[in-house]
Parts: structure tokens; sequence; C-alpha cells
């Protein structure tokens, strides 16, 4: 496995933005009893799942302008 170039700059990403999202909402219902309470596992359940699908969408759409911000970046860095 090797990393993009841009590793530094994935946090960019949409799709590394959706699993930041998840990871932080999965950490926040199992640590947090009253929370919990306010959605049930169902719904718990839906709302993963359907930001982990949106992850799958998001690491399968070419972001042009990112890509093209991150190039910029890199050529940026190189010069210096």
């Amino acid at each position: 496995m090797k990393l993009i170039k841009e590793w530094k700059t994935s946090w960019r990403f949409s799709s590394v933005q959706v699993a930041l999202f998840t990871s932080i909402l999965s950490a926040i219902y199992a640590a947090m009893p009253d929370f919990q309470e306010l959605m049930n596992p169902t719904v718990y359940s839906i709302v993963v799942l359907a930001l982990n699908l949106a992850i799958i969408v998001a690491r399968n759409i070419h972001q042009q302008l990112k890509q093209d911000e991150l190039e910029k970046i890199t050529d940026e860095r190189s010069t210096d």
C-alpha cells in the first residue's frame, strides 16, 4: 500500500470529510447514553448506512476542483 502524494491535504476530499463525520457520530453515539436516547438504534443504523454509502459515492466522483487545488499546493511546495 502506498500513500497518495497529497496525503497531507487529504482532509479536503469529500470522502475523507464524510468518513470523519461518520466516525465522530459513531464515537458520540457509543460514548454518550443521552445521545442514544435521542436516536433509536434503527435510525442510527440507517444514518450510518447512508453516510457509508456517501463515502463510496464520494470516492468514485472525480473531484477535479480539489485535485487542481492540490496540484497547485504541491507545485508551490516543490518550488520552495
